[in-house]
């Protein structure tokens, strides 16, 4: 998988509401998980509506994978 591609995949898997940290290979991922902007991007995340989610997400999805 490209570098680019491998981080576009990342950013969706976050934004999906249900990130993988294992996904970005790191060491330290209780330190990176627990970090507050990354614990308030989460919350936001998961309290937005699902309408905004879903019309959220299909617009990161054409930017990361304009081919699709």
């Amino acid at each position: 998988m490209s570098k680019k591609l491998y981080s576009a995949f990342i950013k969706l898997n976050f934004k999906n509401r249900n990130p993988n940290w294992d996904l970005l290979g790191l060491e330290n991922l209780d330190e990176v998980s627990n970090l507050p902007s990354v614990q308030w991007k989460v919350m936001h995340l998961k309290n937005m509506d699902i309408l905004k989610h879903t019309k959220a997400l299909n617009k990161l999805m054409t930017v990361l994978y304009p081919i699709y």
